[in-house]
């Protein structure tokens, strides 16, 4: 599968990231104790899907948020159309299923901690349309409420940043950009985007994302 073209993305998206880790920052951080529950939830799909859990059964069901190239890098945990359904086939290192995957585990000093799943869709073809997402275990193919995976009433959001070398994927609690996510993965794939510049200070004009934190929800502090 071809990821290519999101690796020429222009400079100020690269630098994305840093902007929202300022305004989580500046927002304050919250401290969430079952982060490990997290690693071992949530997992970056691209043809497998690769996550820091071993013990995943046969037909447990994946629920995958779709990050294509020219879709927004933000996405709302009711947002309907990006949200796929798939269930655990088995565990792999085969090329042949998960090529990308494969050749990331030669660039990262942590690849032993995650381990590859072949998923099937739950509907023929169900997930042929996704170049990559963020893939959540254990949600029912059934089950279309709103993704709220702390419980604290407040649909989570989802994320996506372009870097040097890699691509970023967060998972909020509720509004982005505030305290710490609830997880944050990574796929590695070695070089910077052609035509980025690896000095970049954040400052352009074009930078995307908000100048100011967005506004919590009434019912929150920030």
């Amino acid at each position: 599968m071809m990821l290519r073209s999101r690796y020429m993305r222009p400079a100020a998206r690269s630098c994305l990231l840093a902007a929202a880790l300022l305004l989580g920052s500046a927002a304050g951080a919250v401290s969430h104790a079952n982060e490990r529950e997290y690693d071992s939830r949530i997992g970056v799909f691209i043809e497998c899907l690769s996550i820091r859990n071993d013990a995943l059964d046969p037909g447990t069901p994946v629920t995958i948020i779709r990050f294509n190239s020219e879709e927004e890098p933000i996405v709302s945990g009711d947002t309907h159309d990006r949200r796929f359904s798939g269930k655990i086939v088995a565990k792999t290192e085969s090329a042949e299923h998960c090529l990308p995957e494969i050749e990331e585990r030669k660039l990262r000093d942590d690849a032993d901690e995650f381990t590859l799943y072949v998923v099937a869709p739950v509907t023929a073809g169900g997930l042929d349309s996704i170049e990559i997402g963020i893939g959540i275990v254990g949600i029912a193919p059934n089950d279309t409420k709103p993704i709220d995976l702390d419980g604290n009433g407040a649909v989570d959001t989802f994320a996506e940043f372009s870097s040097l070398g890699s691509l970023i994927y967060d998972v909020w609690s509720g509004a982005p950009f505030w305290g710490e996510p609830l997880w944050t993965g990574y796929y590695v794939f070695g070089h910077g985007p052609e035509g980025e510049d690896a000095d970049c200070n954040c400052q352009s004009d074009e930078a995307i994302g908000p100048s100011q934190p967005p506004a919590p929800p009434s019912d929150s502090a920030p």
